[in-house]
């Protein structure tokens, strides 16, 4: 049991990081209750790393119509799964006149 004081910063640690980015979690605005949860429940399972990666994929990653988009690589929306549902739309429209 000489490890102990290395255990217990460790957890210190841990615990000081997961409530820094539980409190980001909670009070982002634009996630919905299923992805804080799981944010949530990343960072408490991972010591150390997993308070680091929620907070990279809270700032990172938003998630639009069923998709992650990249708000850092300068698009906000990928027009791929919009534009095969509207042209789909518009296809049956002008077949049915």
């Amino acid at each position: 049991m000489e490890n102990w004081p290395i255990y217990l910063v460790s957890a210190l640690v841990h615990f000081l990081m997961f409530f820094s980015v539980g409190y980001e979690v909670v009070s982002c605005q634009i996630r919905t209750l299923s992805e804080k949860l799981r944010l949530l429940l990343l960072a408490l399972i991972i010591p150390i790393l997993g308070p680091i990666i929620a907070h990279n994929i809270l700032k990172k990653y938003i998630k639009h119509r069923g998709q992650w988009i990249d708000v850092n690589g300068g698009s906000y929306y990928e027009s791929s799964g919009s534009t095969s549902s509207d042209s789909g739309g518009d296809s049956g429209d002008g077949g049915g006149d």
